[in-house]
């Protein structure tokens, strides 16, 4: 019972930190391409 627990405790930790990581990721990547859009609309 105990076991069983902690590989679903470690499979939804692991599914929260992936989350987190693609989010960031992604949200970087937008911001990088909305400053180029920015950067190239002004020149």
């Amino acid at each position: 019972m105990l076991h069983i627990f902690l590989s679903f405790f470690l499979i939804a930790d692991g599914k929260i930190r992936y989350q987190q990581f693609h989010f960031s990721s992604v949200s970087s990547q937008s911001a990088t391409v909305k400053w180029h859009f920015d950067y190239s609309w002004r020149f």
